[in-house]
C-alpha cells in the first residue's frame, strides 16, 4: 500500500471513530432518525457555523424528546467536546498528508547544510516522534512543514549520526543552529570540500571533451 492510501485510511479510520463517539454520547435519543440527523448535522455542517449547529441540536432536543434540561445541556457540552477532537484529529491527518507527500518525493535539489546539487530528503527538524508528543501534550495543532528541511542522504544520515531525537528536539530546531553546532563542521567542511572536487573534475572532463 502506497503512502497516500495509509494516509487516506488513517483519515478514513477517524472518521468512523469519530461517528462512533457521537453516536454514543446520543444513546439515550430512541429515534433513529434523529440521531442521523445530529451525526450529518455535526460532521457536515455545510454553511453553519458551530453555534448555529449546536443551536439546531438543542432545538431537536427540547422539541422532539423527553429529556430534561440538564440532560440535554449535557449531551451538547459533550457533542463539543466530540467535534473539538475530530478537529484536532484531522488536522494531524492533514500533517500526515503533507509528510507523506513531501517524503515520497526524494528528487534533485539544494542540500540545506551543505548547498551540494543532489538528490534531496526530508530532515525533520524536531523528529516526528516528539512532534506526536506536542500534538497530544497541548492538545493543539502544530505546525509540521515549519519543521521539516530538505537535505542531502548523506548529512541526513549525519544528523541522526551525531544526535539523538531528544537532543535535535531541544537544541537544533532551526537550520541555523545546525549549522554553528561545533560537532557538525568538520563534516560539513569535509562534504563541502569533497563536492567543490567532484565539481572540478566534473568540468576538467568537460574541457576534454570540448
Amino acid at each position: 500500500m502506497d503512502s497516500e492510501k495509509i494516509a487516506q485510511s488513517v483519515l478514513e479510520d477517524q472518521k468512523e471513530k469519530i461517528e462512533a463517539a457521537i453516536r454514543g454520547v446520543l444513546s439515550d435519543l430512541k429515534d433513529p432518525d434523529s440521531v442521523d440527523y445530529i451525526v450529518e448535522l455535526i460532521m457536515e455542517p455545510g454553511t453553519l457555523t458551530e453555534d448555529e449547529v449546536y443551536s439546531a441540536v438543542e432545538d431537536l432536543l427540547r422539541n422532539y424528546t423527553k429529556l430534561t434540561e440538564v440532560r440535554i445541556v449535557g449531551i451538547v457540552e459533550e457533542l463539543r467536546s466530540r467535534a473539538e477532537n475530530a478537529k484536532a484529529n484531522d488536522e494531524v491527518v492533514d500533517d500526515l498528508f503533507l509528510e507523506l507527500e513531501l517524503e515520497k518525493t526524494e528528487r534533485l535539489g539544494i542540500c540545506r547544510l551543505c548547498n551540494s546539487d543532489a538528490r534531496i530528503t526530508i530532515h525533520h527538524l524536531i523528529p516526528k516522534l516528539v512532534l506526536k508528543r506536542m500534538r497530544n501534550h497541548n492538545k493543539s495543532r502544530v505546525d509540521v512543514a515549519r519543521y521539516l528541511v530538505e537535505v542531502c542522504r548523506p548529512c541526513h544520515n549525519e544528523l541522526h549520526r551525531l544526535w539523538g531525537h531528544g537532543e535535535l528536539a531541544r537544541e537544533y530546531q532551526t537550520v541555523e543552529s545546525i549549522l554553528q553546532a561545533e560537532e557538525i563542521k568538520p563534516y560539513l567542511n569535509w562534504k563541502r570540500k569533497k563536492e567543490r572536487t567532484t565539481d572540478n573534475f566534473a568540468d576538467d572532463d568537460d574541457d576534454a571533451d570540448a
